[in-house]
C-alpha cells in the first residue's frame, strides 16, 4: 500500500465512517498463505525439511502479529501427481490465486532442479482443436477410442467445448490407496493418462504444423506441451515476481547415477531411459525467465551431490543444505512479512479501530452483494425506495420497512438501495449499512445501536462516551443526533437487514425497540430494515402503528417464474452458457416448487452442468432438507464418513465458526480422521492433507460461508437451516457432542502443542518422529493484541464440555482470561457470559465471581484495569473458605498488580461489602417436591414429583429431564447409590423400588414390608440396602438378588431414621418411639440404646468420623448424642418449630437444620452456636441434602427446591478490623509506617502500613473524634474529640503524655507548630489555643471566628476565612492582625507556597486569587471555573497552582500568566482532596464521586485511578507518596492503599514521563495491561547461510504457553518486628486458617 500509512490510514477511516462503498479498503489480510510449488517426485525431502523448520519458525513470527500462517503444500500426503489430475490440478492453481489475494505478503515458494515434469491433460478443448487433433491421431494409428471416452462436448457452453470427463477425478482412490484393488485403478488411470496425453500431443502438434489450429494463439497451442510445474511458475509470475521465494537446486552427477528410478525422479527421461533433450531445453529456458525476473533477493541456488539413496540424514553435505535451504526460506519470507506489513492498513485495537473494522465488514459485504446483483424485474420498486428517500429529504417521516420471506433476495436489493442512495444525496453521504448476523456484534441491537451512535459522534467530531448509557437513552441520544444532522448538509441513511435475526431483540413489554422504529424521523435522516413476515409480536405492534402511512412498506415479491426465468437468464449470460428452450422452460416450472436456497444452488451449478445431465431423472431436490442430505451424501462417497463427520461437527459446534487453521490443527489432532488418510502413508509429518482441504473446501459449496470475525476469517455454515440439519445428521449422540467440545477446548488450552499420542494399531506403518505442528493458541498474540479466539471460545466449550474445574482454572477464575475478557469486550459481555454459564452450570464459586462483577460493573465499563482492585476489595473477606479457585483468583490478582508497569492504585485493606449472598438457585413450580436427592455433579436432582412419582430435574435450566412412575401410594423416602446408576425410593404402599438412570425404568420391587417404608440407606459398596418402616421393622435386602438378608427388631414405634458408620459394622436406627438403637451388623443384635430423648424423633444423621449423633424431634428439639456411648451431650437451641430434616457436613462441626416454620437454621453443634438462617422457603422445610463437594446445600419445601452456598465458619464472631460506629477523620505519619483512624465513639485506631494490619488502639476519648494530627518526627501524635479534651499520644509508648481541657467547646483543627514543641489547637467557637506539648502550658489565648485556618511554613503567620468573603493574616505568637484579604463571595479554601510568599485563596465565586502573604496584595486572578473552587495547592516555588471545584472540575494554572494550562474534567463530583506529590510533577485528588486519581500536572494527563465506591472525604499520603490512608462517608472502615509504581522524585518538572499512559492515541493500539509471554528461545536464528551445524532441536512450535498466573515473583518477605501487647490497650488481631498453597505478594498482602 502506497503512501504515509497514518495519511492512509486517516483517510480510509474517513470513507469508511461516512460509508463511501466506492472508496472503502479491502479487509486487513489476516493470514500468511504461502503455496509450496514444486515436481512431485524431485523435491520429497525438501519439502518435508520445510514443513518441519521453516513452517513453524514463521508460524512463530507471524502470530507475533495475530496472522495465521497456511502453508499450501498440495503434494503433502498425496498418493499421485496432481499433474496427473487435471481437475485437482486446476483447483490447486485456483488455490494459488487465492493465496496471493488473501495473502499478507509473500505468497509462493518455488523449488526448481533438474526436471521439467508432467504435462497435464487440458481440461477443455474446442470443437476445431478437438476435430483436428481426432483426425491427426486417427491417421497416425492412435486409439481414438480414449479421447472420444474422456473428452465429451458441452453444448451448454458458447462457443462448444469438448471437456474433460468430470468422472476423471479419482480423488477417493488416489488419497486412500491402501488395497490392491485401489492400487491397480491408479495404475491404470496413469497408463490412461499417458495414452491421452500421447495422443493430444501428437495431433496437436501435427494439426498446428499444417496450419489448422492454434496459428495466431501460440500460447494456447503450448499448453498441450507444458508441464505443471511451468503452469504454476508462469501463473505465480504473473501474479507478482518479488512476493515469492525460488530455489534453484543443481545435482552434480545426476547423469551418471545408477539407480533408474533415482534418475526418474529427479530428471526427465525417455521410455527408453535416454536424456529428453526437450524437456532439458524447456527447464533451462523455464530457469532463465524466473532469473531475469525474480529479484536477486528472492533467489538463492544451491549445488550439491547426487546420491541414489536421495537426500540423506547421513549425508552431512545434505544436511547441511536443508538446514541452509529451509533458513534461507524462512528468512526471505520473514523479510518479505515485514516489508508487507509496515506498508498494509491496520486497524488499532482501540474503540474507533474496533468500529472501523465492524463498519467495514458490512460495507464490504454490501458491495459483494451488489456485484452479483440482478435487478431484472426489480426496478419498480427501486423506484419506489428512491420516491420515499426524495420525500424524507423535506419532511419528517416514517422508516421504509422491506418485508419478504427467506431467501427472495431482500439483501441483495437492499445493497442496491445503499449504492443509489449515495447516487441521489451525493459524494457526502452518511451510510450506515448493517447485515444483521454477519459478526457477533451484528446480533445486538443495543450494540449496533451504540455503535451507530458512536460512528456518528465520530462523523460529527463530538466526544462523549457512551459506554454506560442504557437502551433508552441511546434512543434518545439516537435521534438527538439525527435532529442534529437535519439541520446539516449531509444526509444520513441507516440500513438494518434482516432484523429479526437479533438474538436480543425487546422482550416483554419493553417497547424500545418500538420507539426507535416507529418514532418519525427528520428530514434527511432515512432509516430503512427489513425482516421476514413473523408472528413476533414486535413487528405486529411496528406494522399496527403504521397503518396510516402503508405506502412506505414494502412487501418484496417471491420467486415467480418470470422472476426465475429472469435469473437463469443472467446466470447464463454472464458464464457464457446456453440451454435449450425446453429444457429451461421444464427447469424453470420444477424450480417453482423449490426452496430459494435450491435455486441459488441450481444457478451456481448450471456453471458445470454437462450435456449429459438429467435434472428431471436425476431426482433434483426441492427443499433445503434434500439437497443437504444429497450433498453430505456425496461428500461421504468422496472422502469417506469420519472426515465429513468430524469437519461438520466442528464447524458446528464452534461458537462463532472455525479458522482454516483452527481446523486443519484439530482435524491433523484427531486420530481417527488423520489415520485414515495417511495411515499407507510415511510422511514424517501428522498433518491433515491441504490438497484434501482444497477438494472439501470446494465441494462444500454453498453450505459453508466465510465470515471476518475476531480479526480472523472464518467457517461458519450459509444458513441456520443447514446448521440444524447436520446437528440431526451427526449429533445424535450426547457423548460425541462431548467429545467435539473435549477437542475444541484442549485446542484453545494448547494441550497439543508438543504432540499428541498416536494409538499403536497393526497394519499401520508410522515413524517415531511423526509430527502435527499445531498453532499455538496464546492468551495474547503481542502486547497490544489479544487472541479474542480463544478468549471467546475456550469458555464456551468448557462450559458445554461440563468440566466445571478447568472452566474456573483456565477461565472464569483465572484472572488473566477474567481481565482479557473485560478489557477485550467489555464487562456488559463478560456478565453476559457468566449468566450463560449459570444457566447451564451451578456453581457457588462461578456464582460469586458474577455477583463481585456485578457490583463493579459501573467502574469496569469505564475502566477495565481496576479489576484486580475490585476483585481484592470484594472477594478478601471470603477467599479464605473458598480455597480451590476464588483465593488462587485474589493471588494472581496481586501477583498482576505486582508486574503491572504503570502507577497503580492497591488495595491493601478491605472496606467493600462481600458479594456473597447464600441463595445461588430456586427451582420454583415443582408438584410436591418434599423429597429430594442431588447427583454428585450438583447439577441434576431427584425429588418426589406429586405423590406417587419420581422426577429428575436439571437444576440450571429447571427442566424435567425424566419421570419415574411405579409407585401406588406417596413415596417417603428417596436416597442414591454410591456409584449413581440408580436411585432407591421407599414408599407408604409397603414397597422398596430400583430406578435404573439409564433406562428411566423400575428394574426391581422389594416387598418385605407390611407398612408404609419411612426411610432408606445403602452400603457404600451398593451391596446392601437397610430399609425401616412404619411396621417397626428393619429389613436388610441384597441389592443384586434382591433377596430379605435379615430382620431387627426392637423399635416399638415407626423407624423414621437409618444411618451406617464409616465402617459399615454399627448401624443407628431412630423411631417415634423416642429412642435411638445403635445395632452390632456382624451379631444382627442391639448394641446400645439411647433414651435420654422425650420426643418422637423426625430425623437423625451421623459425623462423618462416627462421634455424634444428632436427632431432631417433634417437639423442636434437636438433640446432640455420643455415637459410641450413647450418652446425650446437649441440646441446639435457636430454631422454632418441628425439625423435618438435617443433614451434618464431613467436617463434622456444622448441621443444617430443616424447620416447620420454614426456616433453615446453620449451627456449630459442637459449640452450639446458630451460625446462621436461611429465609427462603414458604412452607415447612421438608429435606436438607448436602452435595458430595460440601459446596452447596439442598433444601426442599413442598413445590420449591433452594439452593445454597456453604460457608463453612465456624462462629459468626469473626472478629474484624472495622470500627464499632462511623469513622470521622484519618491521619498518617510522615514516614508512611503508621496509619490512624478516629470513630465517633472515641476510639483511635492504629494500623501499620508495611504489614497492611490493625496493630492496636488508643481508648481515652468519650466522644467522636475531631481530628488527628502527627508530628513529623513521628514521636507523637495530637488527637481532639466532641469531649473538649485534646491528648497527645506518645508513639513509642503507646499512652497519654499530655490532657489538654482548656477548651470549653470541641475542637475543630489542630496544628503542631515550633519544631515540635507547641501546638495550635481551635474550637468551634473561635478560640484559639496555642501551648505547649510536653504538659500542657497555655501560653497564649485569643478569639478569632474561623471556619478554616492554615499556618504559613515557619509558623509565624496564622490565616484565617470565617465563612465570608473575607481572609485575615495574623501572627501566631501574638494574635495582632498583619493584613486582610477578599473574595466577591464566600471564602472557600486556603494555602500557602513552602517559602511563605504567595497565598491562595478560592471562593464561591468560582475564581482563585493568589496574595502577597505578608502585604496581603492581589498579585493574580485565576478565573476559568464554572463551579465553587472547594480546593486549592500551589507547588513549593510558586509557579503553578491546582484549584478543584464542586463540579469535580481541576485546573492547572500558571501563576505568572494566570493561564489555565490544562482541564481535567474526570471527576464528576465535589473535590474533597487535591495535593501535589513530592515531586511537583503529578497530583493526587479524591471527590465525593469515590473515585481517588493520579495525574501528570505536566502533560495534563490522568494516569491512575481506584474506585472506592463511597464518597471520598479525604486522603492522606505519606512522604514518599506510597501509602494513603483513606476516609469515606458513612462507613465503619479504614482502607488502606499503595501507589505502585509511584512516580520518583526527578530534578527537573518538565522530564518526559516514562509511562505507556503519555502516548495513548486513538490511531495506536494501546499497550495491554497484561504481558505477553516471552519464548525462551526459537526453534534456531532465522540466519542465512547456516555458520555451522546446530545441535538438533525439537522441531515443535515455539512460542511458549500462556500460564495461569503472573510469573513475576513478589518482593521477598521482611522480618518484621513483633508488637509488643500492652495490657492498658485494646489489641484486635485475629488468626484465620490459611491455604498453606497460598503465596500472596508481600506488597499487596491482603490480611
Amino acid at each position: 500500500m502506497a503512501g504515509d500509512p497514518r495519511t492512509t490510514y486517516k483517510s480510509a477511516v474517513q470513507n469508511i465512517l461516512s460509508g463511501r462503498l466506492q472508496d472503502i479498503p479491502e479487509l486487513p489480510r489476516q493470514t500468511v498463505k504461502i503455496y509450496v510449488c514444486s515436481n512431485y517426485s524431485e523435491f520429497e525431502a525438501e519439502r518435508t525439511a520445510l514443513l518441519k523448520d521453516t513452517f513453524p519458525t514463521l508460524q512463530h513470527h507471524c502470530l507475533k502479529y495475530g496472522i495465521d500462517l497456511h502453508w499450501v503444500d498440495p503434494h503433502h500426503g498425496s498418493h499421485v501427481d496432481h499433474t496427473k489430475d487435471t481437475h485437482r490440478f486446476q483447483r490447486h492453481l485456483s488455490v494459488m490465486e487465492e493465496c496471493h489475494k488473501g495473502s499478507s505478503g509473500p505468497f509462493f515458494v518455488c523449488l526448481l532442479g533438474s526436471k521439467y515434469g508432467e504435462c497435464p491433460l487440458p481440461n477443455y478443448l474446442d470443437e476445431a482443436e478437438f476435430k483436428h487433433i481426432r483426425n491427426e491421431a486417427f491417421e497416425g494409428g492412435k486409439d481414438i477410442r480414449l479421447l472420444d471416452e474422456w473428452y465429451l462436448r458441452d453444448g451448454y457452453t458458447v462457443p462448444v467445448l469438448y471437456k474433460l470427463n468430470p468422472n476423471q477425478d479419482f480423488s477417493k482412490n488416489l488419497q486412500f490407496n491402501v488395497n490392491p484393488r485401489e492400487n491397480r485403478q491408479l495404475n491404470d488411470w496413469s497408463d490412461t493418462y499417458s495414452n491421452l496425453l500421447d495422443i493430444i500431443q501428437y495431433g496437436a502438434k501435427i494439426a498446428h504444423d499444417e496450419g489448422n489450429i492454434n496459428q495466431v494463439h501460440l500460447q494456447k497451442q503450448e499448453r498441450f506441451f507444458t508441464s505443471g510445474l511451468e503452469h504454476e511458475i508462469s501463473q505465480a509470475l504473473k501474479l507478482g515476481c518479488r512476493e515469492g521465494v525460488f530455489i534453484f537446486r543443481n545435482l552434480e552427477g545426476l547423469a551418471e547415477a545408477k539407480d533408474n528410478e533415482y534418475r526418474a525422479c529427479h530428471m526427465d527421461i525417455t521410455p527408453k531411459g535416454e536424456v529428453d533433450f526437450a524437456k532439458l531445453e524447456r527447464l533451462n529456458n523455464l530457469k532463465y525467465e524466473v532469473d531475469s525476473k525474480i529479484p536477486s533477493t528472492n533467489k538463492f541456488t544451491f549445488t550439491i551431490s547426487a546420491d541414489d539413496s536421495g537426500i540423506s540424514k547421513e549425508n552431512t553435505d545434505h544436511m547441511t543444505y536443508l538446514e541452509n535451504m529451509t533458513a534461507a526460506v524462512a528468512m526471505r519470507l520473514r523479510d518479505l512479512f515485514d516489508e508487507y506489513e509496515k506498508t498494509k492498513l491496520h486497524f488499532p485495537s482501540t474503540k474507533k479501530g474496533e468500529l472501523c473494522l465492524e463498519t467495514l465488514i458490512h460495507l464490504q459485504h454490501c458491495k459483494k452483494l451488489l456485484k452479483v446483483y440482478n435487478g431484472t424485474g426489480l426496478e419498480y420498486l427501486l423506484s419506489k425506495i428512491q420516491m420515499l428517500l426524495m420525500h424524507g429529504t423535506k419532511t419528517d417521516h416514517q422508516l421504509i420497512i422491506v418485508k419478504g420471506d427467506p431467501g427472495c433476495g431482500k439483501s441483495h436489493f437492499l445493497s442496491k438501495v445503499c449504492s443509489r442512495a449515495r447516487e441521489l444525496f451525493g459524494k457526502d453521504t452518511i451510510l450506515i449499512p448493517r447485515f444483521i448476523g454477519i459478526t457477533p456484534k451484528s446480533k445486538d441491537k443495543q450494540q449496533i445501536l451504540r455503535d451507530i451512535c458512536v460512528q456518528l459522534n465520530f462523523v460529527l467530531q463530538q466526544n462523549i462516551s457512551l459506554e454506560e448509557y442504557d437502551e433508552s437513552h441511546l434512543t434518545n441520544y439516537f435521534y438527538g443526533l439525527a435532529n442534529r444532522i437535519s439541520k446539516g448538509q449531509h444526509n444520513l441513511v441507516i440500513m438494518l437487514d434482516g432484523v429479526n435475526n437479533l438474538e436480543n431483540p425487546t422482550s416483554g413489554d419493553n417497547p424500545s425497540m418500538i420507539d426507535w422504529f416507529s418514532v418519525k424521523l427528520p428530514p434527511k435522516v432515512h432509516l430503512i430494515i427489513s425482516y421476514r413476515p413473523h408472528d413476533n409480536f414486535l413487528f405486529q405492534k411496528l406494522e399496527g402503528k403504521r397503518n396510516n402511512v402503508i405506502d412506505s412498506m414494502i412487501i418484496f415479491p417471491v420467486w415467480t417464474t418470470e422472476r426465475i426465468g429472469d435469473a437463469l437468464t443472467f446466470t447464463l449470460a454472464k458464464h457464457k452458457r446456453v440451454i435449450a428452450k425446453n429444457k429451461e422452460k421444464l427447469l424453470i416450472n420444477h424450480l417453482q416448487k423449490a426452496s430459494p436456497f435450491v435455486l441459488q444452488n441450481v444457478l451456481h451449478m448450471l456453471t458445470e452442468w454437462h450435456v449429459d445431465y438429467n435434472f428431471i431423472n436425476n431426482h433434483f431436490p426441492l427443499s433445503n432438507e434434500e439437497i443437504v442430505h444429497k450433498q453430505l451424501d456425496q461428500l461421504e462417497f468422496r472422502f469417506g464418513h469420519e472426515i465429513v463427520e468430524a469437519v461438520c461437527r466442528y464447524i458446528t459446534l464452534s461458537n462463532f465458526g472455525l479458522s482454516e487453521t483452527e481446523l486443519l490443527d484439530i482435524l491433523s489432532c484427531n486420530n481417527d480422521v488423520i489415520l485414515t488418510i495417511i495411515r499407507s502413508c510415511n510422511s514424517e509429518v501428522f498433518r491433515f492433507p491441504w490438497f484434501l482441504w482444497i477438494h472439501l473446501k470446494t465441494e462444500l459449496g454453498l453450505l459453508l460461508v466465510q465470515r471476518f470475525v475476531h480479526r480472523k476469517i472464518l467457517l461458519s455454515w450459509s444458513h441456520g437451516f443447514v446448521e440444524d440439519i447436520i446437528r440431526r445428521r451427526y449429533m445424535a449422540n450426547v457423548d460425541s457432542i462431548c467429545g467435539i467440545h473435549s477437542d475444541l477446548s484442549e485446542l484453545f488450552l494448547e494441550t497439543w502443542i508438543e504432540g499428541k499420542q498416536i494409538p499403536f494399531q497393526e497394519n499401520t506403518p508410522l515413524k517415531e518422529d511423526t509430527q502435527r505442528f499445531v498453532c499455538h493458541q496464546p492468551l495474547l498474540y503481542s502486547e497490544t493484541r489479544y487472541n479474542k479466539r480463544k478468549i471467546n471460545e475456550l469458555w464456551t466449550h468448557l462450559l458445554q464440555l461440563g468440566d466445571s474445574k478447568r472452566l474456573k482454572e483456565h477461565a472464569l477464575c483465572n484472572f488473566e482470561y477474567l481481565l482479557s475478557m473485560v478489557d477485550s469486550s467489555s464487562i456488559n459481555t463478560v456478565l453476559q457470559n457468566l449468566r450463560l454459564t449459570l444457566s447451564i452450570l451451578v456453581d457457588a464459586e462461578i456464582f460469586l465471581i458474577y455477583n463481585c462483577l456485578l457490583k463493579s460493573s459501573s467502574v469496569l465499563i469505564r475502566h477495565p484495569t481496576q479489576l484486580a482492585n475490585e476483585l481484592i476489595g470484594h472477594l478478601k473477606e471470603v477467599k479464605d473458605y473458598f480455597p480451590s479457585y476464588i483465593e488462587p483468583l485474589v493471588t494472581q490478582s496481586m501477583q498482576w498488580c505486582d508486574t503491572y508497569n504503570e502507577p497503580l492504585f492497591i488495595p491493601m485493606s478491605s472496606w467493600l461489602p462481600s458479594p456473597y449472598t447464600p441463595l445461588i438457585a430456586s427451582i420454583d413450580c415443582l408438584d410436591g417436591a418434599n423429597l429430594i436427592a442431588p447427583l454428585r455433579n450438583n447439577q441434576h436432582i431427584l425429588c418426589s414429583y406429586g405423590l406417587l412419582d419420581i422426577a429428575m430435574y436439571h437444576v440450571p435450566s429447571k427442566k424435567l429431564l425424566k419421570l419415574f412412575s411405579g409407585h401406588r401410594n406417596s413415596i417417603r423416602c428417596i436416597i442414591l447409590s454410591t456409584n449413581e446408576q440408580y436411585c432407591i425410593s421407599g414408599s407408604e404402599d409397603g414397597t422398596v423400588r430400583f430406578w435404573k438412570f439409564a433406562e428411566g425404568l423400575c428394574t426391581s420391587v422389594i416387598r418385605e414390608h407390611l407398612g408404609a417404608v419411612l426411610c432408606l440407606t445403602v452400603t457404600p459398596d451398593d451391596a446392601i440396602v437397610f430399609s425401616g418402616s412404619d411396621d417397626t421393622t428393619i429389613v436388610e435386602f441384597s441389592v443384586q438378588s434382591g433377596k430379605r438378608i435379615g430382620v431387627l427388631k426392637g423399635h416399638s414405634k415407626a423407624v423414621t431414621a437409618l444411618k451406617l458408620n464409616s465402617n459399615v459394622d454399627l448401624l443407628a436406627s431412630a423411631s417415634r418411639d423416642s429412642k435411638i438403637i445403635v445395632w452390632c451388623m456382624q451379631e444382627k443384635s442391639q448394641l446400645l440404646v439411647v433414651d435420654d430423648i422425650h420426643s418422637p424423633i423426625s430425623c437423625m444423621d451421623l459425623t462423618l468420623d462416627n462421634t455424634f449423633l444428632l436427632a431432631g424431634c417433634e417437639d423442636s428439639s434437636l438433640n446432640v448424642v455420643a455415637f459410641t456411648t450413647g450418652s446425650w451431650i446437649h441440646q441446639l437451641k435457636g430454631h422454632k418449630g418441628w425439625v423435618r430434616s438435617l443433614a451434618l457436613a464431613k467436617n463434622c462441626h456444622h448441621v443444617f437444620v430443616g424447620c416447620q416454620d420454614n426456616m433453615v437454621y446453620l449451627y456449630n453443634f459442637r459449640t452450639t452456636e446458630l451460625l446462621d438462617v436461611f429465609q427462603g422457603h414458604t412452607s415447612s422445610v421438608t429435606d436438607v441434602r448436602l452435595s458430595q463437594d460440601q459446596s452447596i446445600v439442598f433444601t426442599a419445601s413442598e413445590g420449591k427446591v433452594n439452593l445454597w452456598s456453604f460457608l463453612p465458619k465456624m462462629t459468626k464472631h469473626v472478629t474484624t478490623d472495622e470500627h464499632n460506629c462511623t469513622v470521622s477523620c484519618v491521619g498518617i505519619t510522615s514516614d508512611g509506617k503508621i496509619g490512624l483512624s478516629g470513630g465517633t465513639d472515641g476510639e483511635i485506631k492504629l494500623w501499620n502500613l508495611e504489614t497492611n494490619k490493625y496493630s492496636e488502639s488508643f481508648i481515652g476519648h468519650s466522644g467522636p473524634i475531631t481530628c488527628i494530627e502527627c508530628a513529623t518526627n513521628g514521636a507523637f501524635t495530637v488527637t481532639a474529640a466532641e469531649d473538649k479534651k485534646v491528648k497527645v499520644w506518645s508513639m513509642t509508648l503507646a499512652m497519654v503524655i499530655t490532657n489538654y481541657e482548656r477548651h470549653e467547646h470541641f475542637v475543630r483543627q489542630i496544628k503542631i507548630i515550633e519544631n515540635h514543641m507547641h501546638i495550635l489547637s481551635y474550637d468551634v467557637m473561635g478560640h484559639f489555643h496555642l501551648w505547649r506539648a510536653e504538659d500542657g502550658t497555655t501560653l497564649k489565648s485569643f478569639d478569632r471566628h474561623a471556619l478554616t485556618f492554615i499556618l504559613s511554613t515557619d509558623c509565624h503567620l496564622l490565616v484565617t476565612a470565617r465563612g465570608d468573603n473575607c481572609a485575615r493574616v495574623w501572627k501566631t505568637n501574638s494574635g495582632t492582625l498583619v493584613t486582610g484579604i477578599c473574595h466577591s463571595e464566600k471564602i472557600t479554601c486556603l494555602c500557602c507556597d513552602v517559602s511563605d510568599q504567595y497565598l491562595v485563596t478560592g471562593s464561591e465565586d468560582k475564581s482563585c486569587k493568589v496574595w502577597d502573604l505578608t502585604s496581603g496584595k492581589l498579585t493574580q486572578v485565576l478565573v476559568e471555573h464554572s463551579a465553587c473552587v472547594i480546593k486549592v495547592a500551589i507547588n513549593s516555588d510558586g509557579t503553578t497552582v491546582i484549584s478543584g471545584a464542586t463540579d469535580g472540575c481541576i485546573m492547572v494554572w500558571e501563576v505568572s500568566s494566570g493561564e489555565n494550562l490544562h482541564k481535567l474534567n474526570t471527576h464528576t463530583t465535589c473535590i474533597t482532596t487535591l495535593t501535589f506529590l513530592s515531586n511537583e510533577k503529578f497530583i493526587l485528588s479524591s471527590s465525593k464521586d469515590g473515585t481517588i486519581r493520579l495525574w501528570d500536572v505536566v502533560l495534563g494527563l490522568h494516569v491512575a485511578m481506584i474506585d472506592m465506591h463511597f464518597p471520598v472525604l479525604n486522603c492522606l499520603m505519606s512522604e514518599d507518596c506510597c501509602k494513603i490512608v483513606v476516609h469515606l462517608e458513612n462507613c465503619k472502615r479504614v482502607p488502606l492503599l499503595c501507589l505502585h509504581n509511584c512516580p520518583e522524585p526527578c530534578v527537573s518538572p518538565r522530564t518526559e514521563p516514562h509511562f505507556n499512559y503519555a502516548n495513548r492515541n486513538e490511531d495506536v493500539s494501546p499497550i495491554l495491561p497484561i504481558h505477553p509471554k516471552i519464548s525462551s528461545c526459537d526453534r534456531f536464528s532465522i540466519v542465512y547461510p547456516i555458520p555451522k551445524k546446530p545441535e538438533r532441536r525439537s522441531t515443535s512450535s515455539p512460542l511458549p504457553e500462556i500460564v495461569r498466573l503472573s510469573p513475576i515473583r513478589a518482593p521477598k518477605r521482611r522480618a518484621f518486628k513483633t508488637i509488643i501487647k500492652r495490657p492498658h490497650l485494646r489489641v484486635n488481631m485475629h488468626n484465620r486458617k490459611r491455604n498453606p498453597e497460598s503465596t500472596p505478594s508481600v506488597l499487596c498482602t491482603i490480611i
